[in-house]
């Protein structure tokens, strides 16, 4: 809510959504069928449970160029990382150059009930993976960057970046022309 609300304020003529649809699939109107789509949010729910679209935190889209950031709003990414290069993935399939995907997350820490500390939770690798060979992510942005995904290796592979980076690298996205 608190995210969606600064993007609101930022950019104030953007549309944001929570959705992005995927037409000519083919499958819609079987769906519609199946389903008993009716309703306030019936074309959101067709959109939803037909392969049409893609579901996520927030998008922001520049009416005037048609660009548009996604930004994966987690906790932590140890858990579902998968989701936002799989979405990217989709996106770039059926809008090459359009999309461009701003994983914003809080931490990487999780107690450790044995020891009664905190410690880090990161997937390095597994970030590393799917970058390299699934999609390509613009950056992760941090309240708290880990000191693992912080080293110059990582880096190279994947810009990590404080929480404040993250509308003024999405503000330069959207302001170019496709």
């Amino acid at each position: 809510m608190l995210i969606g609300a600064i993007c609101r304020q930022r950019f104030p003529d953007y549309r944001l959504s929570k959705h992005i649809p995927i037409k000519d699939v083919g499958i819609a109107e079987q769906v519609a069928d199946v389903l008993d789509v009716a309703g306030e949010n019936a074309q959101e729910d067709l959109e939803t449970f037909s392969g049409d679209a893609v579901s996520t935190d927030l998008v922001i889209t520049n009416p005037s160029t048609d660009r548009a950031a996604i930004i994966p709003l987690k906790i932590t990414t140890r858990e579902r990382i998968v989701q936002p290069f799989a979405h990217q993935r989709i996106v770039d399939s059926a809008f090459p150059g359009r999309y461009a995907s701003f994983i914003a997350c809080i931490s990487e820490v999780q107690r450790d009930d044995k020891t009664q500390t905190v410690k880090q939770v990161c997937v390095p690798g597994t970030v590393a993976l799917f970058q390299k060979h699934l999609a390509k992510i613009q950056g992760l942005y941090y309240c708290d960057i880990p000191v693992r995904y912080a080293a110059a290796d990582f880096q190279q592979v994947l810009p990590v970046q404080s929480f404040h980076k993250l509308l003024e690298d999405v503000s330069t996205h959207l302001g170019r022309s496709a």
